[in-house]
């Protein structure tokens, strides 16, 4: 992911109900591109979802994204 101004990120999975299952990031980060791995190992195979909020110095940004895992 890729933020343009430092701020608290907060990158987290869930379910569809929208439960989150796992929190993959939840720390002040700089303006930067970071990566995350995942592993789903433990999931079943389904449709799940991807949320990243940043709460920024001048602005906010919330985005969710589906994501399918399969095994």
């Amino acid at each position: 992911y890729t933020i343009p101004e430092t701020g608290k990120v907060r990158l987290s999975v869930l379910d569809m109900l929208g439960q989150e299952i796992a929190v993959l990031e939840d720390a002040t980060k700089k303006a930067g591109r970071y990566e995350v791995e995942f592993s789903a190992a433990g999931l079943a195979t389904g449709v799940y979802l991807y949320k990243i909020t940043v709460d920024g110095e001048t602005r906010d940004f919330i985005s969710t994204q589906r994501m399918v895992i399969s095994h």
